[in-house]
């Protein structure tokens, strides 16, 4: 286990050490056994099965902590808040808040709800708006799973944890949060990105088909008018649209074939990470990952995704970061 996930310091001179002028921290060290776990289990395997008592004290006691650590170097940090928005919801707005006054800068929700109710009802209505209030960015991340479900198999768990965390867009997608809070902004973490122009195209048919039955009128013998009267109306803009809008990215230790498919998954969409501190992340040699992913690539464009579209989505300001990035960071 990494220290540097718990004191400031050794932090700091890891980030330095690996060319990272600024890093967004996730909640748990370790998602792999969560033996480092916010209290009560709630961090990168936070989910709808938990209390919603305890979740809700955990995350507190959770981001009480991060609010301490990010005051000793806050230009460099962005801090992730837990947040179980299961719960009341207004106990889980006033934990927005409390996030933002804090000094956090963006929320993690569960990727899953288990036996809560999902993310099309409209009980989170005031969670969304006061995420689009605060200007914090609502993420997924990978770690909860149906763990039940796989047993050792470990080969149907890694091929299936990415597909969870993705899940939560269909949800707010086609229940149309994003027509109702055009200022929420939804960032897919340590899930890759190559899925994603596939996902987008099916999406877009799907919708293109309600959309067309619904301007003929279609007969109660068409799937499109028998389940989607209204669906594409309540939507407002279409699938792609949405993603264009209001969607980004975290694309860990992105691969080459990821990289050429940044026109399609949107070149403003994508922020790299190194995934620190875990093994299978790319510290302490994220420069010859950079190499290896954007090689040949043009410099803007390895300039967004490594760190334009990072301070655009999470508030970091560049001018402050260009003392530290000259230490070390990648040319």
């Amino acid at each position: 286990m990494d220290g540097g996930a718990f004191t400031v310091a050794l932090d700091q001179k890891e980030l330095d050490g690996d060319g990272v002028a600024a890093e967004v921290v996730f909640p748990d060290a370790d998602a792999v056994d969560s033996r480092t776990a916010a209290p009560f289990g709630v961090g990168l395997s936070l989910s709808g099965d938990q209390d919603p008592e305890l979740g809700m004290a955990g995350a507190r006691a959770h981001d009480r902590w991060l609010a301490d650590f990010v005051s000793e170097h806050p230009e460099r940090h962005c801090y992730v808040a837990l947040l179980p928005v299961t719960g009341e919801a207004d106990r889980v707005v006033a934990e927005i808040h409390r996030a933002k006054e804090s000094g956090l800068g963006a929320l993690m929700i569960p990727a899953m709800w288990v036996d809560k109710a999902p993310y099309h009802d409209r009980r989170y209505d005031p969670v969304w708006a006061a995420a689009a209030e605060c200007a914090m960015p609502v993420l997924t991340h990978s770690g909860a799973v149906p763990r039940h479900e796989y047993g050792d198999h470990l080969g149907i768990y890694v091929s299936e944890v990415t597909w969870w965390p993705g899940r939560p867009l269909s949800f707010l997608l086609w229940s149309g949060v994003f027509e109702r809070h055009p200022g929420l902004r939804l960032v897919l973490t340590e899930q890759g990105s190559g899925w994603i122009p596939g996902v987008l195209d099916m999406l877009d048919y799907c919708h293109a088909r309600l959309v067309a039955a619904a301007r003929s009128g279609g007969t109660a013998e068409t799937a499109e008018s028998k389940f989607g009267a209204g669906l594409a109306e309540a939507m407002g803009k279409g699938p792609s649209e949405v993603w264009r809008d209001n969607c980004f990215v975290g694309a860990s230790f992105m691969r080459p074939h990821e990289a050429a498919l940044r026109d399609r998954i949107g070149l403003d969409k994508i922020m790299w990470g190194g995934d620190y501190p875990h093994d299978e992340g790319t510290h302490p040699y994220s420069r010859e990952g950079l190499r290896t992913a954007y090689a040949g690539l043009p410099r803007d464009e390895i300039a967004a995704m490594v760190g334009g579209n990072a301070a655009r989505v999470y508030g970091f300001d560049l001018e402050r970061l260009e003392t530290i990035a000259a230490r070390g960071a990648p040319r």
